[in-house]
């Protein structure tokens, strides 16, 4: 169907490589945050223990559509601007959400208690 030629650039294996990095990252905190909100959130609020899953699916929506809206938008971007920077912008954000993420404070009392 294509040429494998094609990826024996070192720019397109860096590529490559460097969105599958990203991708496992954004995999490994999408299924965090599911265990998070299931396992830690959700029964801090008294949520029904037979509602948790139902709540976690509807808390992660946005982000879905987040995905939905920012994966034509930026198949258009990569068109029309230099693909690298979009890249390195794109990765850059995510990092600053995750770190923000991480700073945010949650009470752990729980773990006290035990």
């Amino acid at each position: 169907m294509f040429h494998l030629q094609l990826f024996r650039g070192a720019r397109v294996r860096a590529g490559n490589f460097a969105a599958l990095l990203s991708s496992i990252g954004r995999g490994g905190l999408q299924f965090l945050l599911i265990i998070w909100l299931q396992g830690i959130w959700l029964p801090s609020t008294a949520t029904a223990s037979r509602l948790r899953r139902w709540w976690a699916g509807i808390y992660m929506l946005p982000l879905t559509a987040g995905f939905l809206i920012a994966g034509p938008l930026s198949g258009f971007l990569s068109t029309a601007t230099v693909p690298v920077r979009l890249r390195t912008a794109g990765d850059g954000g995510g990092g600053g959400l995750v770190h923000s993420a991480r700073a945010a404070a949650v009470d752990f009392s729980y773990l006290r208690s035990r």
